[in-house]
């Protein structure tokens, strides 16, 4: 039994601290990233589409940025792929500890894994998200095999 945990810590009505927790096949990790309450929105939206797409598929990816937008560090990775026909997904995770420069790159510590999941649990999950944004409840958790 594999799982994801969210739970969010908001600094104002804008913008908050993404904590995540994953425990997938004997594999766990934590992380955590900073996300705006549109960004976290959007990927709420992006869940509810049916069939998600393989090539857009809805995303979160957080941590350190570039000057240019591109991403220099994924402190936080989640994306969710169609896997067969009959409607089985994969939500894919990253997740990494900052990399600070006096440390080094290889001191490195991250966790990634891969675990499958189905739309009713998606949606379960989304609708759990949207209650955390809303400080309904505390964490929104995607259950997966």
């Amino acid at each position: 039994m594999s799982h994801l945990i969210l739970t969010y810590v908001p600094e104002n009505e804008f913008d908050g601290e993404l904590r995540v927790s994953l425990e997938s096949a004997g594999y766990s990790g934590q992380g955590a990233a900073w996300f705006s309450t549109e960004q976290l929105g959007a990927f709420c939206t992006a869940l509810s589409e049916f069939p998600l797409s393989a090539n857009t598929p809805p995303s979160l990816n957080g941590g350190y940025w570039g000057h240019d937008g591109k991403v220099l560090q994924t402190h936080v990775g989640i994306a969710i792929t169609p896997y067969d026909v009959r409607g089985s997904l994969v939500v894919s995770v990253e997740l990494s500890a900052p990399i600070w420069e006096f440390e080094g790159h290889d001191l490195h510590r991250s966790v990634k894994s891969h675990f499958r999941t189905d739309y009713p649990s998606l949606d379960r999950f989304r609708v759990s998200l949207l209650g955390l944004l809303a400080s309904e409840t505390d964490a929104a958790i995607l259950h997966g095999e």
